[in-house]
């Protein structure tokens, strides 16, 4: 499993229950989150994908950047509830990575599982099981301005992807060929 499988996984098992869902998007004022998504309940939900066991310790040193103004951790951030973090915060892990009680209060645990012998990018072959559900850290709604944000910047890395695609040599080759 990599990171880009497991939130692909995660969009494809959950995109019907997202107002929007964007990958390594970084809310105002919060940290990049691998998935930041919102719920038809208007409530954020972040996903943070670990792969081995070093890279989950660490993310508990996490801290703002000191240009930002007094240096806060963001798990303390999250035990505290601040509303601007995810309601829902969620690590994701492939399978017996980390036990539940290695997880903090505040966060939830996924699991993902392979059905394949070989890693694929199909997300119905990593199924996931939630070992833990994350417990509500705060009722703050988003809104339609943080979700219209959220378009854009979709929006902006679609055309810019586009942009970057039209540009490249290989893509005028496939034009040549076509």
């Amino acid at each position: 499993m990599n990171e880009n499988i497991a939130i692909h996984s995660i969009y494809g098992h959950l995109r019907t229950g997202f107002v929007a869902a964007a990958p390594r998007y970084t809310p105002p004022k919060w940290w990049q989150a691998d998935l930041w998504a919102v719920s038809k309940a208007m409530l954020a939900t972040e996903y943070e994908v670990k792969i081995s066991r070093g890279d989950f310790f660490a993310d508990c040193k996490k801290k703002t950047d000191p240009w930002l103004g007094p240096s806060e951790k963001k798990h303390d951030l999250l035990a505290a509830g601040n509303i601007n973090g995810p309601a829902r915060f969620y690590y994701v892990v492939p399978s017996e990575l980390v036990t539940v009680d290695e997880v903090p209060a505040w966060a939830g645990l996924i699991e993902m599982h392979c059905r394949c012998k070989v890693e694929t990018s199909n997300f119905w072959d990593w199924p996931f099981l939630y070992k833990k559900k994350a417990p509500q850290l705060h009722g703050e709604r988003v809104t339609n301005d943080q979700v219209n944000q959220i378009f854009r910047c979709l929006h902006y890395r679609f055309w810019l992807l586009k942009n970057c695609l039209e540009t490249s040599p290989d893509m005028e080759a496939m034009e040549i060929e076509a």
